[in-house]
């Protein structure tokens, strides 16, 4: 079986490949550097801390926050900020069109900090803008497939 972990961020891939700005130019668990590479403007999505919850979780349930990072990335311009505004925009309208990401199990998915955009690249420049997501879901105390 598959930690309930995975299945969330394979539900967030999904749900944000075939956006109108970012296309299917989606990867996940490469660091944003291999933008370099990559057909712009991408997304890229990674796990971030899975911290469980104390106070809601009760055996058999446990009740955790998985935070999900989403790195769009893009060809710097004048219109940078309009540009990751945009691919944020059609991020959280993707995300949260069903709030449980189709998964039963999740309870919850809400936009958590976005940070400010950095340039970068060594090619060619790069505005690279990290938006963060935290999804509440429950699991089997003992094991984290169910």
């Amino acid at each position: 079986m598959t930690h309930r972990a995975k299945s969330i961020l394979d539900a967030a891939e999904t749900a944000i490949t075939g956006l109108t700005t970012t296309g299917n130019s989606v990867f996940r668990g490469l660091p944003p550097a291999a933008a370099q590479g990559a057909d712009l403007p991408a997304l890229f999505v990674r796990m971030g801390s899975d911290e469980p919850d104390p106070e809601q979780s009760a055996w058999p349930r446990l009740y955790s926050n998985l935070e999900i990072v989403i790195e769009g990335v893009i060809i710097a311009s004048a219109t940078m900020d309009d540009d990751l505004l945009q691919i944020r925009e059609e991020v959280t309208k993707a995300l949260r069109a069903d709030y449980t990401l189709g998964l039963s199990y999740v309870q919850e998915n809400m936009e958590g900090a976005a940070g400010a955009p950095e340039p970068g690249g060594e090619t060619r420049q790069l505005a690279y803008y990290p938006m963060n997501w935290i999804v509440r879901y429950s699991r089997n105390w003992d094991d984290p497939s169910t």
